[in-house]
């Protein structure tokens, strides 16, 4: 058995004894004094990256001097820490580089974050994990605080270690907390880091076939084997590849690997995200719809003379219905969109409507149920009802409504004339690229009432255009694959030649997701 890290071990303590081993507390963490010190025998949360030969010296060094730029910041728990500091309801949070963890830690983290070390979960709603960089499976992993029972006190496998967040993993779904239990080198991610760097870099084709090039030309004949052996073939190569670099470096772009230039002179397919790459992943709430009054308020040029109450509900739904925070300095975290609609309330002076709620449940936004919702009470009032607040996709919304709201005494039915108004309206948002949101409130969800949509625009990343028109006139092959209007819009203003028309030839995520590798090959050629 190959030696073990320490979340195998604390996979079987209780929370209450992984505090006391890591000599830690469950509410405030470590103070600054007691990090310092743990900090001497377990060393940074970091990996050293070796210094390689030249010309790749150069490269490692880049990288690691690009590590050091890009700060890998983390959610934390902690008594006096002199850094930027947020409000949350459970305690107070500070951001810290992940390289300043050490165990003994309490950290946070929800949807779209990375697990900054090993730790011991001690609070997880709905939460899920993708381990796929640790187990190779694609599903994420639904995660326990409760203990794990082992015989021999320690649990081996990585899979049965439900009560453990490993470093360097996604959060798919849900949020959580708990205590660091293994940094750097004593992680799981560790462990891989270290048998990487042991492993031997497998050739390339072009390796493969140069060397079977100069086996085959050597096998020609004995007598011609000391003229015919191409002894310079491979300084000619290596300075080949070296331009290559240069010329790339010149592009601010930094080749790890000398081989990897011949790698990329190969590539016929791209396939990138929107979100965050194509786009800046920076939200602005640019329209509000209500069906009160079937109109789109535009926010793009001002704020509006004047608020309905719906529109009011709108935006107080979004403020609720949000896990961003802000700091004491004014600066903003969470998702992009969560950012998106407390800026909006900020904005139109109605933060004061949701100061006066308390959170009595959630259920996390996750990619397959596209909703989120909470459940809320007024403050210091016990004998008021609790409150359902809802947001998602239009489609997951209006399924999920039977009335529509106009104000708190006047809710007619959601038929199908006014589902179809709101279609209409939302349909003519998407196709100018903007990403459309549903709110609504109420007492069951499967009988909610309708109150709005927002929209947002995240706006095209600069040099994108350009990059594609060269990618196409470099002639990589184009296919693309658009899920819904918002997508469209994007596509063309970026230029990426696509034909909305022949929606046949569309494929969704979840077609390629039920489709074998073969079978993806078979179609890809007729996607366009």
């Amino acid at each position: 058995m190959c030696s073990l890290t320490p979340s195998a071990y604390f996979a079987c303590y209780t929370v209450d004894k992984t505090v006391q081993e890591l000599d830690s507390d469950l509410e405030n963490g470590l103070n600054p004094s007691q990090a310092v010190e743990k900090r001497k025998t377990s060393g940074y949360n970091e990996f050293e990256v070796e210094e390689g030969d030249h010309p790749e010296y150069r490269s490692e060094k880049s990288l690691e001097a690009l590590n050091k730029l890009v700060p890998h910041h983390c959610h934390l728990t902690r008594v006096n820490v002199n850094t930027i500091s947020f409000f949350n309801r459970d305690g107070h949070l500070a951001t810290i580089s992940a390289a300043e963890l050490v165990p003994g830690d309490l950290v946070r983290f929800g949807v779209g974050d990375r697990v900054p070390a090993d730790v011991r979960l001690i609070t997880a709603v709905n939460l899920e994990i993708d381990e796929s960089n640790l187990t190779g499976e694609t599903k994420p992993r639904k995660k326990t605080i409760d203990v794990m029972i082992s015989e021999s006190n320690y649990v081996e496998s990585i899979q049965e270690r439900k009560n453990i967040a490993f470093m360097g993993t996604l959060v798919r779904n849900g949020h959580g907390s708990g205590i660091v239990v293994g940094t750097g080198n004593n992680t799981e991610y560790g462990v891989v880091f270290s048998l990487v760097k042991e492993a031997e870099t497998p050739k390339t084709p072009f390796q493969i076939s140069m060397n079977d090039l100069g086996k085959k030309l050597s096998y020609l004949s004995v007598s011609l084997a000391v003229a015919a052996i191409p002894e310079g073939l491979p300084i000619v190569v290596a300075v080949t590849l070296g331009l290559g670099v240069l010329r790339m470096a010149r592009k601010n772009a930094i080749i790890k690997k000398l081989p990897s230039v011949e790698t990329l002179g190969s590539v016929n397919v791209i396939c990138v995200d929107k979100t965050g790459t194509l786009t800046e992943n920076v939200m602005t709430v640019t329209k509000i719809f209500t069906l009160d009054e079937e109109t789109i308020f535009d926010l793009e040029h001002g704020l509006p003379s004047k608020t309905t109450v719906a529109m009011r509900e709108v935006l107080k739904i979004g403020g609720l219905c949000n896990n961003a925070k802000i700091d004491d300095e004014g600066k903003k975290f969470g998702q992009a969109t969560d950012v998106a609609l407390l800026d909006c309330l900020i904005k139109m002076n109605l933060e004061d409507e949701i100061m006066g709620y308390d959170r009595v449940s959630e259920i996390p936004f996750n990619s397959e149920q596209k909703w989120m919702s909470v459940t809320c009470r007024r403050k210091n009032d016990n004998s008021s009802s609790e409150i359902i607040y809802f947001k998602g996709s239009i489609e997951v919304v209006l399924g999920k409504c039977t009335s529509y709201y106009v104000s708190e005494t006047h809710k007619p039915p959601l038929d199908v004339p006014a589902k179809e108004s709101v279609m209409r309206h939302v349909t003519a948002m998407s196709s100018l690229g903007l990403r459309v949101l549903a709110m609504a409130s109420g007492s069951d969800h499967n009988k909610l009432t309708f109150v709005g949509c927002v929209a947002m625009y995240d706006p095209p990343r600069k040099g994108v255009e350009k990059a594609i028109k060269q990618l196409i006139g470099g002639g990589v092959k184009q296919h693309y694959f658009i899920l819904d209007q918002t997508a469209l819009s994007i596509a063309r203003k970026l230029g990426i030649p696509v034909n909305p028309a022949n929606h046949s030839n569309c494929l969704t995520g979840a077609d390629i997701e039920a489709m074998s590798s073969d079978d993806l090959k078979a179609v890809i050629g007729s996607i366009t």
